[in-house]
């Protein structure tokens, strides 16, 4: 009576585990603030990717921004990176 059981210590793997688990949810919430990012980049830019593709990140999405990188101006072309239909 008055003892207080023992609480859990996981083993070296577990820790590692929870450590990884931890991590990926932190990178899980931080990429949805960098998605938004590159997408309010865009639109100052005058690039509305976002009104014609579902994922601006997808395929799609990051096989135009490439491009676009690259220089490519011209809508027709840029419409032709697309992996699925475009809206």
């Amino acid at each position: 009576m008055g003892m207080l059981e023992g609480s859990f210590i996981p083993d070296l793997y577990t820790e590692t585990l929870r450590q990884y688990c931890r991590h990926r949810s932190s990178l899980i919430l931080d990429s949805s603030g960098y998605i938004n990012k590159i997408q309010k980049s865009l639109r100052i830019t005058n690039v509305r990717l976002d009104s014609v593709l579902a994922d601006v990140v997808g395929l799609s999405g990051k096989a135009i921004i490439e491009a676009i990188l690259e220089g490519e101006r011209n809508p027709q072309k840029l419409a032709n990176y697309h992996t699925t239909p475009i809206l």
